[in-house]
C-alpha cells in the first residue's frame, strides 16, 4: 500500500498503576519541522458500532491539518489525498485503528477522512489546525466507485448529509 505524503502515525507514551491509565496524545515535538499550531480540539463519540463519518474535507479556507487519537473502541481509516499537486495525489490510505495502540494518526490538510466504528463506543479526539467552518466543509460518497474503498462492513448508521454527498468525480 502506498503512503500518502505527509500522513504519519505516532506512538504516544503511556504509564499505567494501579489508579488507571496515563497517556501522551500530543507533544509539539512531533511537529517542530512542520509548524502544526492547534487552534481547535474536538471529540468525536459515537455509541453504536458500524456508524460512518465520512468521507470529509476542508474545500476552502485555512488549512486543517488534524492529529486524530482514538480514545476509546476500534475504527476502520480511510484517507485519500485531494492535493493535486502531491506526489501521493488520489492515494488511498486504509487502516484499522485500535484505542489499546495508543497511537495518533497525523493527516495533513488536504486529504479526506472518513471512518466506520468496528465497535460500540468509539470516541476520537481531534487536534485540528484551523476551526470548524460550515461553509468551507465537504465531502463524497463514502462508496464512491472512483475510490472503491475496502469498507470492512456496511454502515448500519449513517447521516443523510453522508449519505447524500455527491461523487468525487461530480464534484470536480
Amino acid at each position: 500500500m502506498m503512503q500518502i505524503y505527509g500522513l504519519n502515525i505516532y506512538k504516544g507514551s503511556a504509564f499505567s498503576d494501579s489508579r488507571g491509565k496515563f497517556s501522551r496524545v500530543f507533544d509539539s515535538d512531533w511537529f517542530s519541522s512542520i509548524g502544526f499550531t492547534p487552534m481547535q480540539i474536538n471529540v468525536s463519540s459515537n455509541p453504536f458500532k458500524y456508524t460512518l463519518r465520512g468521507m470529509h474535507f476542508q474545500v476552502d479556507g485555512d488549512p486543517e491539518n488534524k492529529l486524530m487519537t482514538l480514545l476509546s473502541g476500534v475504527v476502520f481509516l480511510s484517507v485519500v489525498d485531494l492535493r493535486p499537486k502531491s506526489i501521493s495525489y488520489l492515494t488511498i490510505f486504509t487502516r484499522e485503528f485500535s484505542a489499546e495502540e495508543g497511537e495518533s494518526i497525523y493527516i495533513p490538510a488536504g486529504c479526506a477522512v472518513g471512518w466506520i466504528s468496528l465497535s460500540k463506543d468509539v470516541q476520537i479526539h481531534y487536534v485540528m489546525s484551523s476551526r470548524f467552518e460550515q461553509n468551507n466543509y465537504g465531502g463524497f460518497k463514502f462508496d464512491d466507485p472512483f475510490f472503491s474503498i475496502p469498507w470492512p462492513v456496511r454502515p448500519e448508521i449513517i447521516s443523510v448529509q453522508d449519505r447524500n454527498w455527491l461523487s468525487f468525480q461530480e464534484r470536480s
